[in-house]
């Protein structure tokens, strides 16, 4: 299973059944090393490889250098048959264009997107990144920016970024939420971090707990009844203590699905030369007014969105065909 990175509004058009098709930019490299990689007049060919891997040869002869010194070769990232799964990725806030935050719980640098290295600051446990612009440099929290990309900015009354499976290491969009102070001491209750059963100073099981919580006694009555205080039994109604014992399970929205995808096709091209249909398989929405000038007008400036540059250098793409497999929810992988 290999990773391939689409923004918001291409994974909805995935999961819309919209998208089959993407580009992505090759990545030519010299048929022998230290070679020269300048030539004004080219052309594509398949080369015939010992592998069953797709690859790709641009050579052109002129100016009198031999076919070596004007041959790149490349390979695609994804061959036929191959199983993805789609991390989507969100614009930083004020850093839109330069950093995004991937729903896989990383930070990527944008042109081309590209991972960034995260490591743990300050003694909290949280790992950070360093943000560049404009020659100004910020130290920001990986599961800050990951829960703001995709849940926008915290509430008034819930400025907390909770890791659901208190796991600060796991900053997946689909483990964080925005809660407030007592919210997390809930999640610590949840997971063991606070007081359990199992805690030297606890009273109570969690099968008392539940009948508690499911009893219409007075809370006097069961204060008496489980011997503890009244005080005890109004915090575990109100769930501030013993949250485990019923803790819901989190109601995952769509996008958070994993989606799986299989390549079932591969060729190379320059990008002006996608056509229409080609610009529908890409995603874009096609309408009553939409003609063939416009799709490709639409396409031309979300393609130039994220590779600048590219379109007016006609640069050479591999087209992957592709075609949803499986859509699962999960809190585990």
């Amino acid at each position: 299973m290999k990773p391939i990175i689409f923004n918001g509004e291409m994974v909805k058009a995935i999961l819309d059944g919209r998208k089959v098709q993407t580009r992505r930019l090759v990545k030519w490299e010299p048929l022998e090393p230290g070679l020269n990689l300048q030539a004004s007049s080219l052309s594509i060919g398949y080369i015939d490889l010992d592998s069953p891997e797709l690859g790709v040869e641009l050579s052109s002869r002129g100016e009198g250098a031999c076919w070596n010194q004007r041959t790149k070769t490349a390979f695609p990232k994804y061959q036929p048959g191959d199983k993805l799964w789609v991390i989507q990725m969100k614009p930083i806030r004020d850093y839109e264009g330069i950093y995004w935050a991937g729903d896989d719980g990383n930070i990527y640098h944008q042109d081309p997107p590209k991972q960034m290295k995260a490591c743990s600051t300050g003694g909290s446990g949280y790992l950070s990144v360093t943000l560049c612009k404009n020659g100004t440099r910020k130290t920001r929290s990986v599961h800050r920016l990951v829960c703001e990309a995709f849940y926008g900015l915290p509430p008034a009354d819930m400025p907390q970024a909770r890791h659901l499976n208190r796991n600060k290491d796991d900053n997946r969009a689909v483990n964080l939420d925005w809660g407030s102070y007592a919210d997390n001491w809930k999640d610590r209750a949840f997971h063991g971090s606070a007081m359990g059963e199992k805690h030297h100073r606890a009273k109570l099981t969690e099968a008392q707990v539940i009948d508690i919580r499911l009893s219409d006694r007075p809370q006097r009555e069961l204060a008496r009844r489980f011997g503890v205080t009244q005080a005890n039994i109004s915090s575990i109604c109100r769930n501030n203590t013993w949250a485990k014992a019923s803790q819901p399970e989190p109601n995952f929205p769509r996008w958070a699905s994993r989606i799986t995808l299989e390549v079932t096709g591969v060729r190379c091209e320059q990008i002006q030369s996608i056509s229409e249909a080609d610009c529908y398989a890409e995603g874009i929405q096609p309408s009553d007014q939409l003609t063939n000038l416009n799709s490709l007008i639409e396409f031309r400036d979300l393609w130039q969105s994220i590779y600048p540059g590219s379109w007016e250098d006609n640069q050479w793409v591999f087209v992957y065909d592709f075609k949803t497999i499986d859509e699962g929810l999960g809190m585990d992988g």
